[in-house]
């Protein structure tokens, strides 16, 4: 069984600076098999689609992670954070 994840960090009021470091954060539950998960990635999208991938084969144990948006973003109000996670099933295959 999947485990289900939230992002915790930013909500739904968060108010980012650009150029300031920011926390991205995550937790699970459900998530008894999490042992098994290699790794996270981390995406910022906004109403239009993928906008950047900010992390990439981030730890399977890591939960936390900052970033700063960069000054070329444009000023909006619907970008949104998703994060995903990668496993391998046993045979070598993600």
């Amino acid at each position: 069984m999947m485990p289900d994840l939230s992002v915790t960090n930013p909500t739904s009021s968060s108010n980012w600076t650009k150029t300031q470091s920011q926390t991205v954060s995550w937790v699970t539950s459900n998530d008894s098999g999490v042992s098994w998960l290699d790794s996270w990635n981390v995406f910022l999208y906004d109403g239009g689609g993928l906008v950047a991938q900010i992390a990439t084969n981030l730890s399977g144990g890591t939960r936390t992670m900052s970033y700063t948006p960069p000054n070329s973003l444009e000023n909006d109000n619907d970008y949104y954070i998703l994060v995903t996670g990668e496993y391998f099933d046993g045979d070598g295959l993600p």
